[in-house]
């Protein structure tokens, strides 16, 4: 949904759809329909954060070590921080050395999914907010 809309019940709705939106991806446990990313070769792949690679042939993915990888990871979601932490990027860093379980595959994919959602939230909050400054300025 794309929100648009200049007059105060349309922002009034639009406001109500992203909070339900917002609110609806913190309570929800992300289901495997959900999840919108996949592992290469999963069989006890040892960490050793090697993140993105500047090859176009691995285009969005993420390395776990030389032969494994996390598949279908858009560049603005690997890329995003909440604080001073790139946190894809932080959660490999904090398992380096470590075999991820299956859990711990599935937990990165749910992350990254709710990255995603966060950032397309973020996104129409960012092309409302000048509409809701200029009514209320009114």
């Amino acid at each position: 949904m794309s929100v648009v809309g200049t007059d105060k019940e349309s922002l009034f709705w639009a406001a109500d759809f992203l909070a339900g939106s917002t609110k609806e991806l913190i309570a929800k446990a992300i289901t495997e329909e959900d999840l919108r990313i996949g592992f290469e070769k999963l069989l006890q792949p040892i960490c050793e954060r090697l993140g993105i690679k500047s090859d176009p042939r691995c285009e969005g993915r993420v390395w776990v070590n030389a032969t494994q990888h996390f598949t279908d990871i858009e560049p603005q979601v690997w890329q995003y921080h909440i604080g001073e932490y790139q946190v894809l990027d932080k959660w490999l860093k904090d398992r380096k050395g470590r075999t991820l379980t299956a859990e711990d595959v599935k937990h990165y994919c749910r992350v990254v999914t709710a990255l995603t959602q966060t950032i397309w939230v973020q996104g129409e909050i960012d092309k409302l907010y000048p509409r809701v400054e200029e009514v209320l300025a009114n």
